[in-house]
Formats: C-alpha cells, structure tokens, sequence
C-alpha cells in the first residue's frame, strides 16, 4: 500500500508539473498575441490616418480637392 500511495503521490505530482508548464506556455502565448493585437490597432490607426491617405492621394495619384467653382451640382429627381 505504501509503495502504490508513494507511486500515485510521484504520478500526480508528475502531472501538475507537466499542467503548469502548459499554463505557463499558454500564458506566454496569450501575452504574445495581446503584444501583437496592440501593434496592429497602431498600425491601422496610422494607416487610416487622414493626413496621410491625403498625402499619398496628393502625390502618388495626382488628386487635390476640387475648388468651389469646379463643383458640380446633380440633383435627383
């Protein structure tokens, strides 16, 4: 009986260890990934910047804003 006791105390404690350790994995993993969900929401607010899409509109298309006497009206009927 001692031996089976002794040999269930090593089993279990064998297997928390191996539990925490995958804690631990997963923990790192989540950090991993929250470190990187921040980097993307910086990301897409600096590419959905409107100075900045108004740059490139500027000079990689050649566009600017129309003037007021340029405009033209369409109305619906």
């Amino acid at each position: 009986m001692v031996l089976i006791s002794a040999f269930a105390v090593i089993m279990s404690a064998h297997h928390n260890r191996q539990m925490s350790i995958a804690l631990e994995q997963l923990m790192q993993d989540q950090d991993q990934l929250d470190i990187q969900w921040r980097h993307l929401i910086l990301e897409q607010g600096a590419l959905t910047d409107h100075n900045r899409i108004e740059v490139a509109m500027k000079k990689q298309l050649n566009m600017h804003r129309p003037n007021p006497e340029n405009e033209v009206v369409v109305r619906l009927k």
